[in-house]
């Protein structure tokens, strides 16, 4: 049977605990008074030790069949005690280690700093700005108001920065981390992480393994890393960084820099004024609503305008090029012959192909071959760049068609 001990008269009686000591002058055990730091020691039931403000922590030995719980106002070490939680109230500063057991820690209004150690691990450090570390052990960390730092250690963590400016660092395995309100920065490190920034002006880093960022509302920099990996800026003047891999980005409301990176990447500018830069690899860039920049890179990429007045250079490679609707300008820079970039949609009344980085000057620089199938190859005749013109014949072109 639970018992509760009453430090004021000594009297014991059933109880959903098996005891219960509070303190104000000491620790008083069965109606007699004691020296402080006191030996606890636990039975096979749940424990519930409440110190009070003053008393001082001796020696805590839980019982290994139940979950054991120390209340206190200060700093406390339950590793190696048996017991496996620690509530901290008041408003003091704490440190808080753990144990090797699966702990529950609670931390105070104060500052805490909290190691919770091995096992699998629930602390949600209060108000204050905290430092947790959930250090071995799959755990979750909450670090609710304040500006935190949650550090998952090894171990699939999942970290919640909660309201202000935290700091959220993934570390080793597979982890979740939600930045929630604030300027955050969200760090994933090794494995497959997942990084929710919510509202405010947030840095997310992926690291290595196949990651999904997502921005939410606000000004966020979002840097894939190694491994294939999604990126969503949300609203806001967000940056993308894709990094190594074959990466998705996502820059939706706002005015975007979206930049794939090494790999074959798929990037999407969503509304309003993006620059998408594809990178190494053969990508695909989508300007979607908005007058856009799109650069495609080295490589063989895809270059999709959509609406607005778009600006499309495919850079090295043989590049398709589609405006689809607006007054577009589609860049031919100098290449290998071998490489030749395909304008798919040109419109004579309001389009205009930049010839500025190839060395033609004027329409005599140029010499135009039709295919037999209502198409043009152009050449400049000083350094031999070629590029297709669809659904126009040699006659057809002078020199409206082009920007020198």
């Amino acid at each position: 049977m639970a018992t509760v001990g009453s430090a004021f008269d000594g009297h014991v009686s059933p109880e959903a605990y098996s005891y219960f000591l509070k303190t104000e002058a000491g620790v008083v055990r069965d109606g007699t008074q004691n020296a402080l730091a006191q030996t606890f020691v636990g039975t096979s039931a749940d424990d519930y030790v409440i110190l009070g403000r003053g008393d001082e922590l001796g020696q805590l030995n839980g019982a290994p069949e139940g979950f054991d719980i120390v209340e206190t106002d200060r700093s406390v070490n339950i590793a190696g005690t048996g017991f496996q939680g620690v509530i901290v109230t008041g408003d003091r500063d704490a440190a808080v280690g753990g144990s090797a057991l699966d702990d529950y820690i609670a931390g105070n209004a104060g500052d805490n700093e909290v190691r919770a150690g091995a096992g699998r691990d629930v602390v949600a450090g209060g108000d204050g700005e905290d430092d947790l570390f959930g250090e071995d052990g799959n755990d979750i960390l909450f670090g609710d108001a304040g500006d935190d730092l949650l550090e998952g250690g090894d171990g699939h963590d999942a970290l919640y920065g909660g309201a202000d400016n935290d700091t959220l660092l993934g570390g080793e395995g597979g982890d979740i981390l939600v930045g929630d309100a604030g300027n955050d920065l969200l760090e994933g490190g090794n494995g497959h992480d997942g990084l929710y920034a919510g509202v405010g002006n947030d840095t997310l880093r992926g690291g290595d393994g196949n990651d999904v960022l997502q921005g939410d509302a606000g000004n966020d920099l979002l840097e894939g890393g190694n491994g294939h990996d999604g990126l969503w800026g949300g609203d806001g003047t967000d940056t993308l960084l894709g990094g190594e891999g074959n990466d998705l980005l996502q820059g939706d409301a706002g005015n975007d820099s979206l930049e794939g990176g090494a790999g074959n990447d798929a990037l999407y500018g969503g509304a309003d004024n993006d620059t998408l830069l594809g990178g190494d690899g053969d990508d695909i860039l989508n300007g979607m609503v908005g007058n856009d920049g799109l650069f495609g890179g080295a490589g063989n990429d895809t270059l999709l305008g959509l609406g607005g007045d778009d600006s499309l250079f495919g850079g090295a490679g043989s590049d398709t090029l589609v405006g689809y609707g607006g007054s577009d300008t589609f860049g031919i820079q100098s290449s290998a012959p071998a490489d030749i970039d395909t304008i798919v949609d040109f419109d004579a009344s309001q389009d205009v192909i930049d010839l500025s980085e190839t060395g033609a000057a004027a329409i005599d620089d140029l010499a135009f071959d039709g295919d037999g199938q209502g198409n043009t190859v152009v050449t400049v005749k000083a350094d031999g760049t070629q590029f297709k013109l669809i659904g126009y014949n040699p006659d057809d072109i002078d020199g409206t068609f082009f920007g020198w």
